[in-house]
C-alpha cells in the first residue's frame, strides 16, 4: 500500500510517501512561499524522484487541524483534487496528534501545543501504551489554567505554544513539565502518513468530499457574519 501524506497547517509544510509502513520519502519546507505557490511542484518533484506514478498511490492522507485556516483549506483542497478524478480514499489525521509522535514516552503525558493567540492554545493529552499513542483529551481550543486541569502527571510539552504559555506551566508544574527541545516542535508529514496507515487498518478512510478541515474555532469572517445576523 502506498500513501501520500501532506501537512500545510502551519507555515512550515511536508509531504511523505509511506509504502507498506515504512516511510520511503519525505520533503519538508519553510519557505515563506504560500503553501499555494509550492505545494502541488513539490508533490510532483518527490513522486518523479521516487519514480511513482500518481495512479499508484492506494491512499491520501492529509492534517486536518487544527492550524493556520488558509494553510488547512489548501492542503484539504489539493488533497481533494488529487484523489477525487483518481477515485481513492483519504484519512483526515488530526495536527496535535501528529505533533506529539514527535516524541516517544511510556512514562509521561504529551501535550502539543499550537499559539491560537487570544490568550488561548489548540491542545490535546495523549500517552503512548505500547505502540500506540492514546488519546487522553480530545483536541481542543482552550486557556492554559483549564488545560492544566488535565494534567496529572509529568508532561512533555511540544510546540509554538511553549513560547508564549511555557512560565505559565512550567510555575504551575514544577519539574513535571519538561518541554521537548525546538527542532522536534515542526510536524511531520511522514506521522501522518503512519498515522493514517493505522486509521486506513481500522477501516477509517473516506472518501474525498467527506474530508473537512478541523478549525475548533470560527474564522474572522464567520464571527463577522454572525455578528450581524
Amino acid at each position: 500500500m502506498k500513501i501520500l501524506a501532506i501537512d500545510t497547517a502551519t507555515t512550515s509544510g511536508g509531504i511523505a510517501i509511506l509504502e507498506d509502513d515504512r516511510i520511503i520519502a519525505e520533503y519538508t519546507d519553510s519557505a515563506k512561499e504560500t503553501h499555494s505557490e509550492k505545494l502541488l511542484p513539490f508533490i510532483d518533484n518527490l513522486l518523479k524522484s521516487n519514480r511513482i506514478n500518481l495512479n499508484a498511490l492506494d491512499c491520501f492522507a492529509v492534517a486536518i487541524g487544527p492550524g493556520s485556516f488558509t494553510g488547512l483549506r489548501v492542503g484539504i483542497a489539493t488533497i481533494k483534487g488529487l484523489a477525487w478524478p483518481l477515485k481513492k480514499p483519504v484519512v483526515g489525521i488530526s495536527t496535535l496528534k501528529a505533533l506529539a509522535m514527535n516524541i516517544r514516552d511510556e512514562d509521561k503525558l504529551i501535550c502539543p501545543l499550537l499559539d491560537a493567540r487570544k490568550n488561548e492554545v489548540y491542545a490535546a493529552v495523549y500517552e503512548w501504551d505500547g505502540d500506540n499513542l492514546v488519546t487522553e483529551k480530545e483536541d481542543c481550543i482552550t486557556n492554559s489554567e483549564d488545560l492544566l486541569k488535565s494534567l496529572n502527571k509529568p508532561t512533555v510539552f511540544i510546540g509554538d505554544g511553549i513560547d508564549v504559555y511555557g512560565d505559565i506551566f512550567k510555575n504551575a508544574l514544577g519539574d513535571n513539565a519538561i518541554f521537548a527541545p525546538h527542532n522536534l516542535w515542526r510536524i511531520k508529514a511522514s506521522n501522518i502518513a503512519k498515522l493514517a496507515f493505522i486509521e486506513i487498518k481500522n477501516g477509517n478512510a473516506q472518501p474525498p468530499e467527506s474530508i473537512m478541515p478541523n478549525y475548533l474555532r470560527k474564522s474572522y469572517a464567520e464571527i463577522k457574519l454572525n455578528n450581524l445576523t
